[in-house]
This record gives structure tokens, sequence and C-alpha cells, in this order.
């Protein structure tokens, strides 16, 4: 192998795309409701542990499960827990698959957020913990494009948190078009 090799190219491709890939898969967040807040949502990236959960607050992630961690994080306003028609559009590069960390205190989600159940979102069994609270972690994998997430409208609680990793499949056939094109780009200048 020799270091122009379109092997070794290929693979290097591969695997920064599939690095970078991780922390690219929300491409736009737009609120289609009538926003009272004086704050806007924001994305981040989970880092190990810690980090902000909200615009408006102090609270903050004490940790974060394995497979969160290198998530777009999106960090919310808190005082939206009340707003009645709030609506969060999220646009997805790939596949992925969006975690939704809700606030055990609201009790039966199916009462207190029925969009989360009606739109396919099943309680993964794991929690994670926050500033002054434990968070249930729902899950739903959901193709590229748009997803849009509802109101929470309790008055008991804090805002739900939103977390998206791309699945690795899709991380993976990104790198791997990429690196084929690479690859034929640098055949077709050798030969």
């Amino acid at each position: 192998m020799t270091p122009g090799d379109p092997v070794r190219v290929f693979t290097c491709v591969a695997i920064l795309l599939c690095v970078s890939a991780k922390s690219a898969t929300i491409i736009s967040l737009e609120r289609l409701d009538s926003d009272m807040s004086f704050a806007d949502e924001s994305v981040f990236t989970a880092p190990s542990f810690g980090g902000p959960m909200y615009q408006d607050y102090t609270f903050v992630y004490l940790t974060w499960l394995p497979y969160l961690v290198g998530a777009d994080v999106v960090r919310m306003v808190n005082l939206d827990f009340a707003d009645p028609d709030y609506q969060l559009q999220l646009t997805l590069a790939t596949t992925a698959t969006v975690y939704l960390m809700i606030d055990d205190r609201l009790g039966d989600i199916s009462v207190a957020m029925p969009w989360v159940i009606a739109d396919g979102f099943q309680d993964t069994g794991d929690n994670m913990p926050a500033s002054d609270m434990t968070l249930s972690v729902y899950a739903k994998t959901v193709p590229a494009g748009t997803v849009i997430l509802r109101e929470q409208d309790v008055q008991t609680g804090n805002m739900y948190t939103v977390a998206v990793v791309p699945e690795p499949g899709a991380s993976l056939l990104m790198a791997a078009g990429a690196g084929i094109g690479l690859g034929v780009r640098a055949r077709s200048r050798r030969g």
C-alpha cells in the first residue's frame, strides 16, 4: 500500500465522514407556533458528561447514557412547558433515532403528552439524572426529513428535552457513497 493508495484514502474519508455525520444530523430547527418565549432553541453535541438543558434555566444534565454521547441535542426553552400550541420542527439529514427525555414528575405520558405515544415513541426503560429531576427516555426511529414535536402543556415538571442520533447504517452509507466517489475519482486520474 502506498501513501496515495485509493483504499487508504477511502478508509480515511469513510472514518472522517462517520465521525462528522454524527454531529450534523439536525440540519435545522423551526418553531411552527407563535413563539412567546424570549429565547430560541439551539443544538449542541452531547459531551460524555454534563451539559446545559435549557436556554432560560441553569439546569444541567448530570451524565449521558452511552448511546447519547455525541448526539445532536436540542437545548430547549423550559418556559415552553406551558405553551398549549408548541410545535418544533426538526429537519434531519439522515435516518435517525429521536430521543425525548421527559421529566418523571409528569406521570403517565399517555395522559400528560398523548402525542408522544400516538407518534410511536416508546419508553426505552432508561433514565437520565439531571439537576433536580430524573428523565425517562423515549425513542423513535425516523427517516431523513422533518419531524414535528409538540406541546407538553402540563403545569407539573420541566419541559422535555431532545437528542438525535443517526442510525449507524445511515452514517456508513453516507461515508461509503462519498468514499466510492473519491475512489473512482482517484482511479480516473491515474488511468
